[in-house]
């Protein structure tokens, strides 16, 4: 092959996988746009976790307060990263 045949022939390939590089960025990028992000809480130590985690620690420290197992509030929220 003379080196004008090389040279098309890898302007071909950059071409192919330059098309094809620019279809996945833009499929990930869609699908990041359209997807919800975490919610994510930040509690005043700055420690994040997510929201789902908090309502959860919520929920077990409302069962545990009106089944009247409680000490006090300060021992319901022991679990809660603040």
């Amino acid at each position: 092959m003379s080196e004008t045949q090389l040279r098309k022939e890898i302007g071909n390939f950059l071409t192919v996988v330059d098309e094809r590089m620019l279809a996945c960025v833009h499929a990930m990028l869609k699908n990041y746009v359209e997807s919800e992000p975490p919610k994510v809480a930040f509690p005043t130590n700055l420690n994040p976790f997510a929201t789902a985690d908090f309502f959860d620690l919520f929920e077990k420290t409302q069962r545990i307060t009106s089944k009247g197992k409680s000490k006090s509030a300060k021992d319901d929220m022991s679990d809660i990263p603040f």
